[in-house]
Formats: C-alpha cells, structure tokens, sequence
C-alpha cells in the first residue's frame, strides 16, 4: 500500500513536563470560533471535564482564546489518555463554543472529528465508486470480499433489505389486521411489519447479519406480537450501562464515555417526542468506542456480543437495522 506524503498529519501535541510532585502536565492552546459569553463557571466546567487521574482546569484568554491544563499521575503519552484527551475537546467543543483550532491546527485535523471527516469521504466514495459491476466497469462483478459474499457488505447489503420493501410497495400490500408469521416469530400490523428471514450468525471468525429484511412502519414490534415501551427502553438502556459500568476490563475513560452517552439517550427516550436520530447515534457512538478497545482486549469484544440481543431490541423501538447501529469486530 501506497501512501501520499500530503495526507499524513502530524498532531502538534504540547510539550510534555513533569511537576515537582512527580505528575505530569501538558497545557493546550485552544481558540474558538466565537468568544465565550461571559459569565462563566470555570471552576464548574473545569470539574466537568475532569476524571479520575485527568484533572483539568481552563482559564479563558482574550474572550476567544482558551488555554487548558491537564495534569496526570500516568504518563502523558499512554494510550488511554489519548482517548481520553479526543473526548475532552469534544466537551469543550460542547461547553465553550465550537472549536477552531487546536494548537494552531484546525479543529477537524483532530480526534474525534478527523475519524468523522474520512469517514464521510469514505462514504462519498462509496457511494461513487465502489460499486463493481459486469457492465460498467473493467474488473468485473465481485463475488467475495475478504472471504465473504459480497452482498454481506456495504453498499449491497443496504440494497438487499430495500428491494424486498420495494416489491411490496409496488404490489400494494395491505394488511388490515395484526397477523402472526409462525416461522418467523414477527409480527404484521397495517403500520408496522418486517417482511423476510433475519439469520444472525457468529462465532471466533465470522460475525454477519443475513437475509433480507425491512422494517417500516409508525409502531414498535417484538418478537411474539408485544411492543416495546418507552419505559422497556429506558431499562433495556440502564442494563447496558450498568454491564459496562461493570465491565473493569474495558479503560476507565471508555467506561464513563460509554455509560455518559446511555445515560444522555435515556433522558432522550423520556421526552414527549424522542429524538430517536440522536438514541441511535449515541448507541453507534458507545459501539465504536468499544470496538476500538476490543481490538486489544478480547474481554470488550465478548462484551459487545453479549450486549447485541438487547441493543437489537432497542434497535426495533428506534425503527433501525441493529446493523446500522451495532458492528461486532470478526
């Protein structure tokens, strides 16, 4: 593999010093893109921003321009405090304003912005580019990727589950009554069905959904005929957060990031008029923080498995593919 010298980015970290006490400290240069509006508690966001063995405090500078301590008893170039920095710009961003620059670098050159930034881009291409296809282009149709169908993944996949809904759209499909499908253990109202096989297959190698599926409608839908309650969510989403509150193999900055999030979505199951957008992207975002400490510690990568048949449920309250919000690493 290739690399262009133009895309690699060097993060200009400060630089790092040891105290007197034997702790270490590193002072960040933030500017925002507005000034703050005064008064402001910094006393109180500075505790915000704060954890265990990440104390850190903020002093505003010409109206515009934040400098930011961060002092730790750990060494100031372990891998968990640099998660643990990513997620406090994203607090500042949240607290202060939003961010301009960092260091004298744009916002978005930096964590977690950057993964969003090639994320989109990746996208984008997908969506241009990546599909193959007998017709249009020289290599021909894809039969596998990395050992597996090549309609297990992206943009095919997607494809798969809407050309069921499609057919059933064009047909008029009325169903006036709630049915139950016996061999799919689902339930069919006239505003509320999944047609098709959902097959979900896992071991040590290979984790996929399969099959083609669609879930549509106004309502929410369990296995059995029953509905999914707010309240059930709500509970569903406290389960999570207290297994990975509890789950001490997991760092103790993902941990708080992850339970952070589920506590924010079921405050948000609680309104009148969820946001259920904002649900499932906050349960996207605790996977992606899980996935990435899994890659290192098998214990989280069992984990996300385990807490897959609850997200999946919360999933079908949300009205989304459990896919789109949960990925288990292969």
């Amino acid at each position: 593999m290739q690399y262009n010298v133009y895309d690699l980015i060097i993060h200009n970290w400060p630089k790092l010093a040891q105290t007197p006490d034997k702790k270490w400290h590193r002072t960040w240069e933030i500017v925002l893109k507005s000034p703050v509006i005064e008064p402001v508690d910094l006393v109180a966001y500075s505790e915000s921003l704060s954890h265990e063995d990440f104390l850190v405090s903020v002093e505003i500078c010409d109206g515009d321009r934040l400098k930011v301590s961060v002092t730790t008893e750990r060494w100031g170039w372990e891998d968990e405090l640099y998660s643990a920095t990513y997620n406090m710009f994203e607090a500042i961003d949240n607290l202060f304003g939003t961010i301009d620059t960092i260091q004298g670098q744009e916002r978005d050159l930096w964590e977690p912005w950057l993964r969003k930034s090639w994320r989109n881009s990746r996208d984008e291409l997908q969506q241009q580019n990546l599909e193959v296809n007998s017709t249009g282009n020289n290599f021909g149709t894809i039969d596998t990727i990395q050992g597996q169908e090549r309609d297990l993944w992206e943009p095919w996949l997607r494809k798969s589950w809407r050309n069921p809904r499609d057919e059933l759209q064009q047909q008029n499909l009325e169903v006036n009554s709630m049915t139950n499908n016996e061999d799919n253990k689902t339930t069919v109202t006239k505003d509320n069905y999944i047609v098709g096989n959902l097959n979900i297959q896992g071991s040590d190698n290979k984790n996929s959904i399969e099959g083609d599926y669609n879930v549509q409608g106004n309502s929410n839908n369990v296995s059995g005929g029953e509905q999914i309650t707010a309240t059930e969510v709500v509970k569903m989403l406290a389960e999570l957060e207290e297994k990975i509150q509890n789950f001490t193999a997991l760092p103790e900055a993902d941990r708080e990031n992850s339970t952070t999030r589920l506590k924010a979505a079921q405050l948000e199951v609680k309104e009148s008029e969820p946001d259920k957008k904002s649900i499932a992207k906050s349960l996207k975002r605790v996977n992606e923080t899980l996935n990435e400490a899994g890659k290192t510690t098998k214990e989280v990568k069992k984990l996300v498995g385990e807490l897959f048949p609850t997200v999946s449920k919360v999933a079908g309250y949300l009205g989304y593919a459990v896919g789109k919000i949960w990925m288990m690493l292969p």
